[in-house]
Parts: structure tokens; C-alpha cells; sequence
């Protein structure tokens, strides 16, 4: 059971919304130190379970094996590391020129 993709996917998503359910029903901030310990809690669901599941559910290889994937940056090529660092600069520049366009009321 613990290594069904499904349980691991409810259990993580459990996690994070045992967080950002409350902090929504608060009507917290994430701009106030409570607001973000809840959102950070709930973003590291995913990253706390994998990593859990793991150790769970894998022998000592295949932590191993976990780990060495985690950390070695030549897994990914050179392009990808460009695109990982431009795709979000170049989503935001499309989106403040269409703001600048289309938008009168900008600040």
C-alpha cells in the first residue's frame, strides 16, 4: 500500500491542505511570519513525503539511488537549465507588457 502512487499523492496533498485550509479559514497573510510558516508547511508536503516514501518503502540502494538523482546536476542538460531559468522571466516580461499595453490603471 505505501508504495501505490495514489497513497502517496493523497497523503501529500492531505498534508499541504492541512495547512492551507486553516490558513485560508483565518484569512491569514502570507505576508505575516504565521502566514508563511503555514504556506512554507504545506509547499514542503511533497518534498517531506517523497522523502519518506522513500525511506519507507526503498531499501539502502535505492535511498542511494534517490539521493544521487536529487543532487546530480548533470542529470539535466544545458539547455533545460535554460529554459528552467528563463521560462519564468520571459512569462513575467510577456505578462508586464500586455499589463502595459491593455491596462490604464497601471501603477
Amino acid at each position: 500500500m505505501l508504495s501505490s502512487p495514489w497513497f502517496f499523492f493523497v497523503t501529500v496533498l492531505a498534508w499541504s491542505w492541512l495547512f492551507w485550509i486553516p490558513m485560508a479559514v483565518m484569512e491569514m497573510s502570507v505576508q505575516t511570519i504565521p502566514g508563511i510558516i503555514f504556506g512554507l508547511l504545506g509547499l514542503l508536503g511533497p518534498m517531506f513525503g517523497g522523502i519518506i516514501f522513500t525511506y519507507l518503502t526503498q531499501n539502502k540502494e535505492g535511498r542511494r539511488d534517490y539521493w544521487l538523482r536529487i543532487v546530480d546536476l548533470k542529470r539535466i542538460s544545458a539547455k533545460w537549465y535554460l529554459f528552467i531559468f528563463l521560462f519564468v522571466e520571459i512569462l513575467m516580461s510577456i505578462s508586464l507588457t500586455f499589463n502595459l499595453l491593455f491596462d490604464k490603471n497601471f501603477a
